[in-house]
C-alpha cells in the first residue's frame, strides 16, 4: 500500500509542476502595438487579448495578452508591430547637498526675468515623476497652491502623493517659491504648474502609464513644457510616435533626462529626435561624472549639488543589523 502511495503521490507533484511551468505562458503580459491607418484596436481582440487603451492619433493601443496571442497578433493585417511595455525609472540625485541658488544663477535665470517682465507667468509646465507632496509649503505661493491639476496614472493606492520624493524634488527645482537673498529655490517660479504622477511608489513606471500621462499633459492641460526626470535603456515606437505627436500637434515641449549612468549610452526618451535630451553638470560647468552623453543630447543643465524641495512623505525611518539582530531608529531633528 505504501508504494502504491507513493506513486500516485509522485504522479500528482509530477502534475503539479508540469501545470505551474505551464501557467507563466497563460498569464497575460502588458504590451504595445502599432496600428495600420484607418484601423481600430477592436480589431485585435481575440482569445487571450484585453485592449487597454487605444491611442487613435498614433494609430497604437495599450493591450494585455498572454504571450502566444501577442505573438499570434504580429500575423494580423491590422498590426504594424508588437513589442513589450517597457519598464521606465527615475533619473536623479534625490539627496543633494550645497548651496539653494547657485543652479538658478547658472542658467542666467535672473537675466531672463529681467528680460522677460516675469519669472514664467503664463505658462504651464507639466512634471511628470513620482508626484507631488502638494502641502510643501514650496508649492504656495501667498497661500494659494501653484498647482493647478493633477493627476495619477499609476493605481497607486497613495494617490498622487509623492511617497519617493522625486517628482517633489523636481518640482521644486522648476517652481520652488522660497527665496535666499532675494534668489528663488525654482528657476521659473511664476509658472503654472501640474503633475502627472507616471512612477510608482518605488520610482518605477510602465511606458503606457508615461504616455497617457503625457497625453493628459499635452492635450487635457495643454501644458507648454513637460518635464521628465526618467527613462530607460530600449527605444519603443509607440512612444517615439507619441512625443512625436504632442511635439508637432500640441505645441509641446519635452525636456527628458539624459541619464545616470555615466557613459555614452542613449536613455529613452530623451534619445526621441522630438525630445529634448539633458545632460548634468556641477558648479564647475564640467559635466557630472554620473551623467550620460552621447549625440543626443542637446543641453546640459545643473545636476549636482542642486538643493530643492522633498516630499514629506518619504519614511524617514532608519534601521541597522549586528550579529543576526535588527534595529530601528528616527531620525533626528
Amino acid at each position: 500500500m505504501k508504494r502504491w502511495v507513493a506513486i500516485v503521490s509522485s504522479v500528482v507533484v509530477l502534475a503539479s509542476a508540469t501545470m505551474a511551468a505551464a501557467a507563466p505562458t497563460q498569464v497575460k503580459r502588458s504590451y504595445l502595438v502599432g496600428l495600420t491607418p484607418g484601423t481600430h484596436a477592436k480589431g485585435l481582440l481575440q482569445n487571450g487579448v484585453d485592449v487597454v487603451t487605444e491611442w487613435a492619433e498614433i494609430e497604437a493601443a495599450h493591450i494585455m495578452a498572454t504571450p502566444a496571442a501577442a505573438e499570434g497578433l504580429k500575423h494580423n493585417p491590422n498590426v504594424v508591430y508588437v513589442e513589450e511595455d517597457l519598464e521606465r525609472h527615475a533619473l536623479g540625485n534625490l539627496y543633494a547637498d550645497g548651496t539653494y541658488t547657485w543652479g538658478v544663477q547658472a542658467v542666467n535665470a535672473p537675466a531672463a526675468w529681467t528680460t522677460l517682465g516675469h519669472k514664467g507667468t503664463g505658462r504651464k509646465v507639466c512634471v511628470l515623476d513620482t508626484g507631488i507632496d502638494l502641502n510643501h509649503p514650496q508649492f504656495f505661493r501667498n497661500g494659494v497652491s501653484i498647482v493647478k491639476g493633477y493627476q495619477d496614472f499609476t493605481g497607486s493606492p497613495n494617490g498622487v502623493n509623492d511617497m519617493v520624493g522625486h517628482g517633489t524634488h523636481v518640482a521644486g527645482t522648476i517652481a520652488g517659491q522660497s527665496t535666499i537673498n532675494g534668489s528663488y529655490i525654482g528657476v521659473a517660479p511664476d509658472v503654472e504648474l501640474y503633475v502627472a504622477k507616471v512612477l510608482g511608489d518605488d520610482g518605477k513606471g510602465a511606458s503606457s502609464w508615461i504616455m497617457n500621462g503625457v497625453n493628459w499633459c499635452a492635450g487635457t492641460v495643454g501644458a507648454n513644457v513637460l518635464s521628465m526626470s526618467l527613462g530607460g535603456g530600449a527605444a519603443s515606437m509607440t512612444e517615439d510616435r507619441t512625443y512625436s505627436n504632442v511635439y508637432t500637434k500640441k505645441g509641446a515641449l519635452v525636456i527628458a533626462a539624459a541619464g545616470n549612468a555615466g557613459d555614452s549610452t542613449t536613455s529613452y526618451p530623451a534619445g526621441y529626435s522630438s525630445v529634448v535630451s539633458v545632460a548634468a553638470v556641477d558648479e564647475n560647468l564640467a559635466k557630472a561624472s554620473f551623467s550620460q552623453y552621447n549625440a543626443d543630447v542637446e543641453l546640459a543643465g545643473p545636476g549636482v549639488n542642486t538643493l530643492s524641495s522633498f516630499s514629506q512623505s518619504v519614511p524617514t525611518d532608519g534601521a541597522a543589523s549586528e550579529d543576526g539582530a535588527g534595529y530601528t531608529a528616527k531620525v533626528l531633528e
